[in-house]
């Protein structure tokens, strides 16, 4: 199934990129999601994690959502971010 077109630009101004914030990474209420070369794929355990990250290429969209207390929050994983999110998951 395509959804987008693989050429079409993501804008992630809105979502923020979680620098500092106390999530928990290797937490299974923590997905991560990759966006790359048109195909999207997710990771639960920290094994995943390690993994996707590993995989994901300068071009890939990494995004995570955190079920919180009240909700749901998606982050955009900066580069700043997934550097402390691959410190985390070693």
């Amino acid at each position: 199934m395509t959804c987008i077109a693989e050429s079409q630009a993501l804008d992630v101004s809105a979502l923020r990129c979680p620098v500092g914030a106390p999530i928990p990474w290797r937490g299974r209420d923590v997905t991560l999601i990759r966006l790359q070369g048109g195909v999207v794929r997710q990771a639960k355990t920290p094994d995943e994690k390690t993994r996707l990250v590993d995989a994901a290429r300068e071009d890939a969209l990494l995004l995570a959502a955190w079920t919180g207390r009240w909700s749901t929050d998606v982050f955009h994983v900066c580069d700043e971010a997934r550097d402390e999110l691959i410190k985390v998951l070693a």
